[in-house]
């Protein structure tokens, strides 16, 4: 019964204290708070061990690819993307590779990574507008550090079980071994995708890139799956996404609120 107790008051404290936004307050597409139990420090250090493990990996299998391409397009996004941290947060060293794959993937690391299969973005025709949608979405992920997050919600959900039944001390002890151990790359649930796209869509609007080329990027990546006869419910980077006319719906409406801001006087900016 001590233990139910402790248990229950600690994780009433965790949900209070861990709720905060890891973006600036009324910036497109934050303005939800977020459960982070787990430090963005020791989130982070997972994460840089697991990138570098790759990235290892990557090099001795001769795969890994430095591409002045991808640099280019995230280095157009990166002032945009700091602009949406909260003060105290630490500025986000980014950095962007390809991986020569035949497999339809791309991921992020919270830490600021992101790698691109060949796959995904050499399409014959597709632009730096379109390949910007890729990349501003996955660099709304880091934004909003949504793998932190998924992590803490599994880690509170833990630590209400092992508080009523093994003691605070070995339940809060979960919270700190998911950073090693816990999607530090993983997908992300449909909710966190729908807001990685509005904030991707924003990003690429401050950055200058053509926004409506976001919808152009899905119908050729649609018809890149057709055509190798892959099925979009098989894991790619799709998996754990809205369907590609939920995706596009949504877009499309803010698309058209950004059409009607910036053919008004004021300058368009990230604010509501």
């Amino acid at each position: 019964m001590k233990f139910t107790t402790l248990g229950a008051l600690t994780i009433l404290s965790l949900a209070f204290t861990g709720c905060v936004s890891t973006t600036s307050m009324g910036t497109v597409g934050s303005d939800r708070k977020q459960l982070m139990i787990i430090p963005e420090s020791v989130w982070n250090n997972a994460a840089n061990r697991s990138f570098n493990k790759f990235e290892k990996k990557a090099k001795n299998k001769s795969v890994y690819l430095v591409d002045p391409r991808l640099d280019k397009i995230m280095a157009r996004l990166i002032p945009h993307a700091n602009d949406y941290l909260v003060d105290n947060r630490k500025k986000i060293n980014w950095k962007i590779n390809g991986n020569l794959s035949s497999k339809l993937n791309a991921h992020s690391f919270p830490s600021g990574q992101i790698v691109v299969n060949t796959a995904v973005y050499l399409f014959e025709d597709l632009s730096d507008d379109e390949l910007a949608t890729l990349i501003s979405h996955e660099m709304a992920h880091i934004i909003r550090s949504h793998s932190r997050e998924k992590a803490s919600v599994y880690a509170a959900t833990n630590l209400s079980l092992m508080g009523a039944t093994m003691g605070v001390g070995y339940g809060l002890s979960v919270a700190s071994s998911l950073g090693g151990n816990y999607g530090v790359n993983s997908s992300h649930s449909r909710h966190l995708e729908e807001e990685a796209d509005i904030i991707g869509l924003d990003l690429m609007v401050r950055a200058g890139f053509d926004h409506t080329a976001t919808l152009s990027f899905w119908d050729k990546f649609e018809a890149k799956l057709s055509k190798r006869n892959v099925d979009s419910k098989i894991p790619t980077f799709l998996s754990s996404h809205p369907t590609s006319a939920q995706r596009k719906s949504v877009l499309k409406q803010h698309i058209m609120t950004i059409d009607l801001q910036t053919t008004q006087p004021s300058i368009y900016t990230a604010k509501n």
